[in-house]
């Protein structure tokens, strides 16, 4: 089934806008200063990049959509990418979660609030929280997600999702802007894969994050809210199993086992700044159970 097929979320907000305009209103926000001005200046059509945002929000707003009609098991089958991962518990893929079914149905509502998306347009990263509720709402779980998507040929596809329960709704405005890639030159992105891969090694060898942290790492653990700065980063006994790099090698998702026990699962999300540097700006950790969203 196609994305354009899928039911789409009304807008549920205050503004003239709907709410993916306004996804893509923030997205755009955080470009940098210099590149606004000659916006504001300049009017013009919406370019790629900004369409390829505003692909993406669709994508993520259907999802929405589809998860809090038919439920969260539902719509990831129908979103899921063939070689696609959902780390609920254990590393699901779309033919786990056929077998599983959805039941007990809850009720699903998830709001994406930050959306980031490669030079290549062709690799994208949504930050976003949800709140889940049995059908009597009795009780009402909030959490974060973390969802990497993967386009072909326009149509985006979930690479990747995890999620972490927190205390309550996060507010994104605090956390400040999306995180933004800087790179703009060609690279290899098979030669900057075996990069990533040894910056993994050094982490998990405890090597310090100094200089590999982005300054605003969003650091997302189970149980508590999201902090905002540089932090240490969790040595892992496992490598990466999971590993997608944008065409442009400039945004990069890597995930796997906290240990050899697999107690739990992590997910990097890495950005190239314009000087060519790979920094962590995601870091989740999600422990293994099973999740009832």
């Amino acid at each position: 089934m196609s994305a354009r097929a899928l039911p789409r979320v009304p807008a549920q907000n205050p503004f003239r806008c709907s709410r993916r305009q306004w996804l893509v209103l923030v997205a755009c926000a955080a470009l940098p200063s210099r590149v606004a001005a000659d916006d504001e200046a300049h009017p013009h059509e919406p370019d790629a990049h900004e369409i390829a945002l505003g692909s993406l929000a669709d994508a993520e707003l259907a999802f929405a959509g589809m998860a809090r009609e038919r439920g969260w098991h539902a719509a990831l089958v129908a979103y899921l990418a063939p070689e696609g991962v959902v780390l609920e518990g254990s590393a699901l893929h779309a033919a786990d979660l056929r077998r599983d079914g959805d039941a007990p149905p809850l009720r699903h509502d998830a709001r994406p609030g930050q959306v980031t998306v490669s030079r290549a347009r062709d690799l994208g990263c949504v930050i976003g929280t949800f709140a889940a509720s049995s059908a009597n709402a009795s009780e009402v779980l909030h959490g974060l997600y973390l969802r990497i998507w993967r386009s072909n040929r326009g149509s985006w596809r979930i690479a990747l999702t995890a999620t972490v329960r927190t205390p309550g709704p996060v507010d994104f405005v605090a956390l400040g802007p999306a995180l933004r890639p800087g790179y703009r030159h060609r690279s290899t992105p098979q030669v900057e894969r075996g990069r990533l891969l040894r910056l993994e090694a050094n982490l998990r060898r405890g090597a310090a994050t100094q200089g590999l942290a982005a300054p605003a790492m969003r650091t997302y653990r189970d149980g508590v809210m999201p902090r905002v700065g540089a932090q240490a980063v969790g040595g892992h006994a496992a490598a990466p199993a999971f590993v997608q790099v944008a065409q442009s090698a400039d945004v990069a998702a890597l995930g796997g086992a906290i240990d050899t026990e697999r107690t739990g699962w992590y997910v990097h999300v890495w950005l190239r700044d314009a000087a060519g540097r790979w920094q962590l700006a995601h870091d989740l950790e999600t422990p293994a159970r099973r999740d009832p969203e």
